[in-house]
């Protein structure tokens, strides 16, 4: 009985182990079709995939670098062309106000030149009624002083006129203000220019704007240019020498 009871217990043994060698077949199979079922061609589409993301996610900064360094470059050269341009401008100014200045320091080399020519070769011209002189031109020798009335306003104008191809020419005019209110609004008006007050008159002259209508016919063309050099340079000069007597 021993003998049996031995054989039945290594009989049970026997297919215990079996059994257990069968359980471990069973689940090391089982774990085998698990691992299985995952391909391997899977894992590398997901690897390639999350590279790619990941590549996409670096490019993205990769560009976003670049612009913000151009858009800083831009801004960068915009500024420095701001500046510079700034500082044309400013420089610019400061030699044009510097200009002026100096144009304004020095006298007019070309009226300067003629007035002392005119103080060389001038006629000395002392009015019988009003106290004031005037240095004229030689070629003022033979101008014509009228003396005219106006308006109630001015007691008296003196009136320069010369003969030209035959034509009489008015040069310019000295009014005499009785009112030196209506004298300011004769000269605020912008035709007359003030020359001086004394003894309650106030003094302003004006000058011809052009020449009688004959002395533009081509035969007058000298005629005409020595009427508007008359007008144009020369009363200007006659009355800078305008000198009120004491």
């Amino acid at each position: 009985m021993k003998k049996g009871f031995i054989l039945v217990a290594t009989g049970m043994l026997l297919l215990t182990g079996c059994q257990e060698d069968r359980n471990q077949s069973v689940q090391s199979n089982g774990q085998e079709q698990e691992v299985a079922t995952i391909p391997p061609e899977a894992k590398l589409v997901e690897s390639n995939e999350t590279s790619m993301e990941e590549q996409k996610v670096q490019n993205e900064a990769v560009y976003r670098e670049k612009n913000d360094k151009q858009v800083g470059e831009m801004v960068e050269q915009k500024k420095v062309k701001t500046e510079k341009a700034d500082v044309s401008f400013k420089q610019s100014v400061e030699i044009k106000a510097n200009v002026k200045k100096e144009e304004g320091k020095q006298p007019d080399k070309k009226n300067t030149v003629k007035k002392e020519e005119q103080q060389q070769k001038s006629i000395s011209y002392k009015d019988g009624k009003y106290p004031f002189t005037l240095q004229l031109p030689e070629a003022w020798s033979n101008v014509e002083v009228k003396r005219e009335q106006f308006d109630n306003h001015t007691q008296e104008a003196v009136t320069f006129i010369a003969t030209i191809g035959g034509e009489k020419v008015r040069l310019a005019s000295i009014f005499a203000f009785g009112s030196k209110e209506e004298a300011m609004n004769h000269i605020e008006f912008g035709l007359h220019k003030k020359l001086g007050e004394k003894d309650g008159l106030t003094y302003a002259y004006i000058r011809a704007s052009e020449a009688p209508d004959k002395l533009y016919g081509e035969q007058y063309e000298k005629e005409l240019k020595m009427a508007q050099k008359m007008i144009m340079e020369d009363v200007p000069l006659v009355m800078d020498s305008f000198t009120l007597l004491p």
